[in-house]
């Protein structure tokens, strides 16, 4: 399975559905003008739902959070890049690793309990580094920014790892082992663009209102479709290496 443009199919398929939703709203219209049934919904297709949409559809692209994104792209990055992903995936699996990779392992152990031997001295520093105002963890900088230390964390970890292993050289090859996962990260990129439309034409047309979602709950259901489209490159690479591996099998066989 080596078929690129899948990669693409969640893109094509929020496409899809944001089209689906103007022209649902355009008959939610026409019904609502020959009926009056009472819908509370406010239909896309007018004067004032073009409008809106020209006027907000940058604004929608601003509200996804691209901060996350980037950073949840760049600890799937480091692990790939250093090696220390193939190490964790054979260890899962009961796999036997190479003496280098064993001795790498070591190395990341040991950067991983330095930091958080310094994570832990923050925390527990007098002036409160890493908690709240009233020393507490809610509403700390610790509960609040957990995914930026964890990107530090692995960070640290593998870069480590990878430079004990032989994957990286230099700090070139860091930067790279990023600029390839984002490459395999643009058809999610591209697929959260028409999400954003979706989330936004949901919200104008009252249909988060009439479910009595909060804030809140809009945020997650946002968060959920963000997240399916990468979801499913990481589902889509696993099937493709696992056959890749049952062709080189065969060919060694």
């Amino acid at each position: 399975m080596n078929d690129k443009r899948a990669y693409y199919y969640p893109a094509l398929a929020y496409a899809a559905m944001l089209l689906l939703l103007w022209v649902l709203s355009w008959f939610v219209g026409i019904f609502e003008l020959l009926y009056s049934p009472g819908f509370d919904l406010e239909p896309l297709v007018s004067s004032r739902g073009v409008r809106w949409a020209v006027r907000n559809s940058l604004q929608s692209l601003n509200d996804v959070p691209w901060g996350t994104i980037i950073v949840v792209t760049g600890i799937i990055g480091f692990l790939r890049g250093s090696g220390l992903k193939r190490v964790l995936s054979a260890l899962m699996h009961s796999r036997s690793i190479t003496k280098s990779q064993r001795r790498a392992s070591v190395y990341a152990l040991i950067a991983l309990v330095c930091f958080l031997f310094l994570l832990f001295m923050a925390v527990m520093s007098p002036w409160n580094l890493l908690l709240g105002v009233g020393g507490g963890f809610a509403g700390s900088p610790l509960m609040q920014g957990w995914l930026v230390i964890l990107f530090l964390c692995i960070f640290f970890v593998s870069v480590t790892y990878g430079f004990v292993y032989g994957n990286f050289r230099s700090a070139m090859d860091v930067i790279c082992s990023l600029g390839d996962t984002f490459v395999l990260a643009v058809p999610g990129i591209i697929a959260v663009v028409p999400a954003a439309g979706i989330i936004a034409c949901l919200e104008y047309t009252g249909i988060f209102a009439a479910f009595d979602m909060l804030p809140e709950d809009i945020a997650v259901f946002a968060d959920i479709v963000y997240a399916i489209p990468f979801l499913y490159i990481i589902l889509l690479r696993r099937i493709e290496k696992k056959d890749e591996t049952g062709i080189e099998d065969i060919e060694n066989s």
